[in-house]
C-alpha cells in the first residue's frame, strides 16, 4: 500500500475557535495509523457541493481576517477595544443586542442590517441571543492578535481613554467588517441549499469517507478530500476553515461540527438516524417472521 504523504505545514499555525476567545498556537495534529478500512464511496457531486461550501467559508472568512489585522493595527481602536462596544451598548447592560447592532448597521447605512440575528447567532457562544464583551471582540480582533486579546484585561496604563466619542475612521472599519460579514453569510447560505435535502444516511457516508473510517475528521484528511475534489487549500485557507467550523479548538472536525459546517441541524441528523434504525430494525423483525 501507497503510504499516504504528509500534508502537515513545516511551520506552526496560529488560529483558534471563533465560540472561544482561547488562542491555540499548535502544529496539525499527525493522525494515528488505521488500517484503511472499507468505505463506501459517496457519490462526486455530493463531494463537490461540500467542497464548494469548504471552498467559500476559506476564502470569505480569510477576507474577514485580512480586514481584522488592519482594524488590529489602527491606534484608535486598540488603545480602548471596549470603546466600540460601549458605543453601541446604548442601555449599558454589559451586551450588544440585535436591535443595538441593527441600529449601528442602519446608522453607518450598510445594507441588509437585517442580518443582525444572523451575526449575533454566528458569535454568540452561550446562545443567549445577546453578545458579550468577549463574543462581540470575537467579530473585530485577528486570529493571531494575541496581545490585542491580553490588552483587553492587562490594558497599557499609557493609554489614554477615548473622549469625545469614537473617531469616524473606527466605526467605519467596524462597519466594513460587518458588511463583509453579511455578505459571507449570504455566500455561504446560498452553497448551503444544495445540501438541504440530503439525507442523514448519505452524509454519515461522507463524513465516514472524509475522515477515512476515524471518528473525526483531521486536518490531513480534510486536505486529501478538497485535493481530490479540485480545491487546493493553503495553510491560510485551513485556518479560515477551522476558525469557523472547530468550535473546541482541537483543530479536528466531529461529526457534530461538520453537520454545522454544512448548514444542516445535528439534533435533526440524529433524529433521522434514530428513526431509520428502528425502520431497519422493523423491517429485520417482520423478515424473520417469515421464517418462524
Amino acid at each position: 500500500m501507497t503510504p499516504l504523504r504528509d500534508y502537515s505545514p513545516s511551520h506552526l499555525a496560529y488560529s483558534y475557535s471563533r465560540t472561544s476567545p482561547v488562542r491555540i498556537i499548535t502544529p496539525y495534529p499527525e493522525p494515528p495509523f488505521f488500517p484503511p478500512p472499507l468505505i463506501k464511496e459517496c457519490p462526486r457531486e455530493l463531494c463537490e457541493k461540500v467542497v464548494k461550501v469548504l471552498r467559500t467559508i476559506a476564502v470569505d472568512e480569510s477576507e474577514i481576517e485580512r480586514l481584522r489585522q488592519l482594524f488590529g493595527q489602527m491606534r484608535e481602536f486598540t488603545r480602548d477595544q471596549k470603546a466600540l462596544f460601549k458605543s453601541m451598548d446604548k442601555d449599558e447592560d454589559g451586551t450588544v443586542t440585535e436591535k443595538e447592532l441593527t441600529d449601528f448597521l442602519a446608522a453607518q447605512k450598510v445594507k441588509d442590517e437585517q442580518y443582525a440575528r444572523e451575526i449575533i447567532a454566528e458569535f454568540d457562544s452561550s446562545q443567549d441571543g445577546k453578545l458579550d464583551v468577549d463574543e462581540f471582540l470575537n467579530i473585530f480582533l485577528p486570529a493571531g492578535g494575541v496581545g490585542l486579546r491580553a490588552a483587553e484585561w492587562y490594558p497599557d496604563p499609557r493609554a489614554q481613554p477615548v473622549d469625545g466619542g469614537l473617531p469616524a475612521s473606527v466605526t467605519s472599519q467596524a462597519a466594513r467588517i460587518l458588511e463583509r460579514e453579511i455578505a459571507f453569510l449570504k455566500n455561504r447560505s446560498a452553497a448551503w441549499e444544495p445540501l438541504a435535502s440530503e439525507s442523514e444516511e448519505s452524509l454519515a457516508d461522507l463524513f465516514n469517507q472524509i475522515g477515512r473510517g476515524r471518528p473525526e475528521i483531521m486536518m490531513t484528511d480534510l486536505i486529501w478530500f478538497c485535493e481530490r475534489y479540485g480545491f487546493m487549500p493553503s495553510t491560510e485557507d485551513l485556518e479560515a476553515i477551522l476558525r469557523r467550523c472547530d468550535h473546541d479548538a482541537d483543530r479536528c472536525l466531529t461529526f457534530e461540527e461538520f453537520a454545522e459546517m454544512i448548514g444542516r441541524s445535528h439534533e435533526e441528523l440524529m433524529a433521522e438516524r434514530k428513526a431509520r434504525e428502528e425502520k431497519s430494525a422493523e423491517e429485520r423483525e417482520a423478515e424473520l417472521e417469515k421464517w418462524r
